[in-house]
């Protein structure tokens, strides 16, 4: 079996040459069969998540991800640093850049209903590395939030009350979560 390059400048095929491989056929086979499998892994879980969410729920998961204690210790620190128009217009640019964002995730998500999170759109769609490092990022995200969430929650209610010691609270709450 000659090589592509041998049929079209017309040479005899070289059947029984083992050490003879058609290069340009083994690259094309190979790049077709990754991209076979990529496709198939894919389409795979095409179909499996059910849609069940109603817009309830999500304007509630929007909400709970808004609202927390981060918010009421870092808007006090905002305002008496800027002043109350500053922390508006620091609010509004964020929330912009922030329904920028989701606004393309849920576009993602809507046209290719893969599961997974962020790191899977950003694998797939911008780089492997990136995916890689933004799952290494939620990891760290979500192993300090319990902790922080605690330590900030101590500290609002140190603010009513300091009979009690900040040592035992923390104990409480993460005894509680």
């Amino acid at each position: 079996m000659g090589t592509t390059r041998d049929k079209l400048e017309g040479r005899p095929e070289r059947a029984g040459d083992p050490a003879h491989i058609d290069i340009e056929l083994a690259t094309t086979t190979r790049s077709a069969t990754v991209a076979d499998l990529k496709q198939q892994q894919e389409q795979q879980h095409i179909g499996t998540l059910d849609r069940k969410l109603k817009s309830r729920h999500v304007q509630f998961l929007a909400l709970s991800g808004a609202i927390g204690t981060g918010l009421f210790v870092g808007s006090g620190q905002v305002l008496s640093l800027a002043g109350p128009l500053s922390a508006f217009i620091c609010y509004a640019v964020t929330g912009f850049n922030l329904y920028c964002v989701i606004n393309c995730l849920g576009e993602m998500a809507a046209w290719l209903p893969i599961p997974g999170a962020v790191p899977i759109f950003a694998a797939r769609f911008v780089d492997p590395a990136l995916g890689f490092t933004l799952g290494w990022n939620y990891w760290y995200q979500f192993a300090i939030g319990v902790p922080i969430e605690v330590t900030v929650s101590v500290v609002i209610l140190d603010y009513w009350d300091h009979a009690i010691p900040q040592a035992a609270l923390i104990t409480i709450f993460l005894w509680s979560s």
